[in-house]
C-alpha cells in the first residue's frame, strides 16, 4: 500500500489554470523555456496528472487541506 500525504495547510494547490489554460489552447505564445517545452510535447500533462500510470498497490491520499486542480 502507498500513503501520498502534503505537509503543510493544502494536499495540492494544482497548476496555475491562468497561464495553463490559454497555453493549451493556444491563445496564449510560450514565453519562458517550460511552457516552450510544454507546448512541444502534448504528452507532459498526461505524465503530470500520471494518466495510464500502472500501478499495482492501492494508493491512498490522506488529505490534509485543499486539493485542489489536478491535485483533486
Amino acid at each position: 500500500m502507498i500513503v501520498v500525504t502534503g505537509n503543510g495547510s493544502a494536499f495540492c494547490a494544482g497548476a496555475d489554470l491562468g497561464k495553463l489554460i490559454p497555453l493549451m489552447s493556444g491563445e496564449k505564445t510560450p514565453e519562458s523555456e517550460a511552457e516552450k517545452r510544454f507546448v512541444a510535447d502534448d504528452t507532459l500533462m498526461n505524465c503530470a496528472l500520471l494518466r495510464d500510470f500502472d500501478c499495482e498497490k492501492p494508493v491512498i491520499a490522506a488529505i490534509n487541506g485543499h486539493a485542489i486542480a489536478g491535485g483533486m
